[in-house]
């Protein structure tokens, strides 16, 4: 196992010298006490030696397996289910950050585990072999897996918030990867990060479907129109077809920047946005990590709620906040373990009863609830033909542009991806909006439009910054790392009244 003893003992004696004594790390009561501060965690968590080239390509399709759940309280306990038809198997646990450049930390390692069959699914195909454990409804697609539980320990106090990924492992090289969020629901920080678990979700199609159409095997659903083919509720508890090809890995550049900084930041996900009304206590800024598209109405309830009494807000991604979703028990009785997202009232079977819950994008009857009112921007479907130039707008703010080199009218190639998002005035926006860019694009298809970043400050004096693009995060780290949007974001952090933390 990495990280000796001693390190550790270093690292626990530096923030308390750094930081409060902590608070007792006991279940939260219903009504919490206020949050104690943390200090410098983060900062001195990235002067641990990290370990170079632990992320390696997913291999193989004879081992796989995901961790339920995906996120718990430091000294809660983490299970991961495995599947593998190897005798043995080993599980190696990194801590995502920056580490002087190795992006992640060896914390825990267990080897020669005795190896589990439990069901095998081989991509772009439709159905689970061998898995007698498996439920899968023709209807609405879900596929629920209720693999047994093979591996499980409690999160060490030495531990702190953070993105935790399992590498799984077999001595024929299989390899993939569970991840999973190590929460801190007992600290105030600067920044509270909440990966969009919802739609890493949502896009995952391992049993072979997703809630689109486009990468979806086997049979019909009820699934009507352009999305015909598709689940209409996926399970959150499998493992992941989408690690490698961007998603959880593409977001990791978010949490390189925040940690290379050292920002006070911890972390938590969608799902626990929706559970916890305590969640965002505490923290001066909430800030939404890469393509967050999924919402439910009580995290989009919550987060206004917290805007209105102060709580500046960060959106990094683009296409935010486009589709209403819910939550569903699994058969197995947990909670949340279901994600529904039926697209069409017609056939969404709560929405008459309930419109409120309606599983539609939130522009549309019976919602009526565009995404404007919050982001000051709304998704231009379709795609764009490719990435387009960002375009600084004469309105841009002089503290946003302060240290780079851009001026009005100067751009930046590419940092437009090819979701995107525009100020659209048929919709409800804040009354302070500002236009930050201003960005001709080409949709797929042909069609030619805007898309946008913007700022705007809220009554409550709290701030608001949307980027509006999903390529905003490839250029704040990793090889497209531009320093012009690096110095823009950190500037964003600033105006918030957020710093870097250090001892």
């Amino acid at each position: 196992m990495s990280g000796k003893g001693t390190s550790l003992a270093l690292l626990a004696a530096a923030i308390i010298a750094c930081s409060p004594a902590a608070q007792s790390r006991n279940s939260p009561a219903p009504a919490p006490a206020p949050k104690d501060t943390r200090g410098a965690a983060v900062f001195l968590e990235n002067r641990l030696s990290g370990t170079p080239g632990w992320s390696w390509p997913d291999h193989g399709s004879g081992i796989s397996g995901y961790a339920v759940p995906s996120s718990v309280d430091l000294g809660g306990e983490v299970s991961i289910a495995v599947s593998t038809a190897s005798t043995t198997y080993d599980i190696d646990v990194y801590r995502i950050g920056w580490y002087s450049g190795s992006l992640g930390r060896l914390v825990r390692s267990t080897h020669g585990l005795k190896g589990r069959s439990q069901g095998m699914w081989e991509p772009n195909t439709f159905g689970v072999i061998g898995c007698p454990t498996c439920r899968y409804d023709a209807r609405t697609g879900l596929l629920e897996l209720q693999w047994g539980v093979t591996y499980a320990f409690n999160v060490p106090a030495s531990w702190i918030s953070g993105d935790y990924v399992a590498r799984l492992s077999t001595p024929a090289g299989d390899v993939s990867y569970a991840w999973f969020v190590v929460r801190d629901d007992h600290h105030s920080t600067d920044i509270l990060a909440i990966m969009p678990l919802n739609t890493y979700q949502a896009y995952n199609n391992w049993g072979g479907k997703s809630i689109y159409p486009t990468n979806s095997f086997g049979p019909p659903t009820m699934q009507v129109g352009q999305f015909a083919g598709a689940a209409t509720q996926v399970s959150m508890e499998r493992p992941y077809a989408n690690w490698s090809g961007g998603g959880i890995r593409q977001d990791f550049e978010t949490v390189e920047f925040l940690e290379r900084d050292g920002y006070d930041v911890a972390y938590a996900t969608s799902t626990d946005l929706d559970r916890d009304p305590y969640l965002l206590d505490g923290h001066r800024v909430i800030l939404f990590v890469g393509h967050d598209e999924y919402w439910s109405r009580t995290m989009r309830d919550r987060v206004e709620a917290f805007r209105d009494t102060g709580t500046s807000l960060v959106f990094l991604g683009g296409n935010d906040v486009y589709w209403q979703v819910r939550y569903g028990r699994g058969r197995n009785g947990s909670d949340r373990s279901v994600l529904i997202c039926y697209r069409f009232a017609s056939i969404d079977p709560v929405a008459k009863a309930d419109p409120s819950d309606a599983t539609v994008h939130f522009s549309d009857a019976p919602l009526d609830r565009p995404s404007t009112s919050l982001t000051g921007t709304i998704y231009t479907d379709p795609i764009l033909q490719q990435p387009a130039a960002w375009v600084v707008a004469p309105t841009a703010p002089a503290w946003l542009l302060a240290g780079t080199s851009l001026a009005p009218g100067r751009s930046i190639a590419g940092l437009v991806g090819v979701e995107c998002d525009s100020f659209d005035p048929a919709y409800p926006v804040p009354s302070s909006l500002v236009i930050v860019s201003d960005s001709p694009v080409v949709k797929t298809g042909g069609a030619r439009t805007h898309c946008n970043t913007v700022y705007y400050r809220a009554p409550s004096g709290a701030q608001v910054f949307s980027a509006g693009t999903w390529s905003w995060e490839d250029f704040i780290a990793g090889r497209k790392e531009n320093q012009d949007v690096v110095t823009m974001t950190r500037n964003v952090l600033a105006q918030f009244g957020v710093s870097p933390r250090q001892c």
